[in-house]
């Protein structure tokens, strides 16, 4: 089926390239050279609003639910979803092991701190296990959940740590003595690290944008920090304390708010879908991991952008098998890329704004298709 659907997209885009061939027949070629749009054609230099970056595959193992850096090496849980066990890895070493499904995993500067939310006769309860970044337990604490309330997450930074649950979040010493509760909206926000390591409360709509709160365990309350009106943010770099993704680019966002560029996909000649997690790694590169495919991206110089016939497809909702081939045939095709575009704009629009949106971006641009599902 993949090779199928890699082959009707290589003719869809053979017939891209001829008919800009036959476009080229009735014109004069003019005399610059090819680019891609960041990329001043005459000059070659970057005039892109983002920066000019180049991406590559990323290998991850198998089963690879997170990964990590900690004291220069990179770690791996790896939750094998048939056998519900998991392997914590530094490199290609188990450095600890449970014959169960970790939950997830979160890093500290000298200890890996890891979840288990469990079932027991009288209640569920949220297990929690610090470990030395050698796999040796360190110390462990249970917390047992009020009837209504349920664990989604949990963070640690100096000294405390949060357990975010739907309608609160607790915050307990790193021996588990609980200090103090700062409730929420029921089901609303996650937790979110800065570049530095503080914790921070995320309050962000199903369609993007949100509120950030400072959490201030002494008073059981959340102060507002500020607002975005779209994308949903995660741990920055060293030049921002947070990164906010949205579907055509990545910007870094700074603590009062403001807003800066760091790539524009469609700048740098791609076109990159279900981007959820950006992770700065050792080397100064960035782990883009997505719903698709993950992938390394490195600061490049304009003249390692090649120029590609650019294909729109346009899609009316999820299209996760699709944009999963769509990617491995940009990353094998060095002519042509296809973009995909939600014409439902992550459900925001009905079916039938949808395609009226279609009829306009036909009328505009030769190189826009729908795809359907037929693939």
């Amino acid at each position: 089926m993949k090779s199928n659907n890699l082959k009707i997209l290589s003719g869809l885009l053979s017939l891209i390239l001829l008919l800009n061939l036959c476009d080229c027949g009735r014109q004069k070629t003019p005399e610059i050279r090819e680019t891609v749009p960041g990329v001043d054609p005459q000059t070659g230099k970057w005039i892109g609003e983002g920066e000019c970056y180049t991406l590559t595959k990323a290998g991850l193992p198998d089963y690879c639910q997170q990964t990590f850096w900690l004291a220069g090496e990179q770690y791996y849980l790896l939750s094998n979803l048939n056998t519900f066990q998991s392997d914590l890895c530094r490199g290609e070493r188990v450095i600890y092991h449970e014959d169960d499904f970790i939950d997830t995993v979160f890093p500290t500067p000298d200890s890996i701190w890891r979840l288990n939310d469990i079932r027991q006769q009288d209640g569920r309860y949220a297990e929690l296990k610090q470990l030395s970044p050698e796999g040796t337990e360190k110390s462990s604490f249970s917390f047992k959940y009020a009837e209504d309330d349920v664990g989604r997450q949990f963070a640690v930074d100096t000294g405390l740590l949060y357990l975010n649950t739907i309608t609160r979040i607790h915050v307990f010493t790193l021996n588990g003595e609980k200090l103090a509760e700062i409730p929420h909206s029921d089901w609303a926000g996650r937790l979110v690290k800065d570049a530095s390591g503080g914790i921070w409360f995320a309050d962000e709509r199903e369609q993007g944008g949100g509120r950030l709160f400072r959490m201030v365990p002494e008073k059981g309350a959340l102060e507002l920090q500020f607002t975005y009106d779209a994308g949903q943010i995660c741990t920055g770099d060293s030049e921002a304390p947070f990164f906010l993704i949205q579907g055509d680019r990545i910007s870094r966002l700074q603590m009062d708010g403001t807003i800066n560029p760091m790539i524009i996909w469609s700048e740098c000649g791609y076109s990159i879908s279900g981007v959820h997690s950006v992770l700065q790694q050792p080397d100064g590169s960035y782990l883009i991991r997505s719903t698709v495919s993950n992938m390394t991206m490195r600061r490049a110089n304009p003249s390692e952008l090649k120029a590609r016939t650019r294909l729109t497809v346009g899609v009316l909702g999820d299209a996760q098998a699709f944009a999963r081939t769509v990617f491995s045939f940009n990353a094998e095709s060095e002519d042509c890329y296809v973009q995909i575009v939600d014409l439902t704009d992550d459900g925001s629009l009905s079916e039938d704004q949808a395609l009226l949106r279609l009829n306009t971006q036909i009328l505009v641009s030769r190189h826009f298709l729908i795809y359907t599902g037929a693939c």
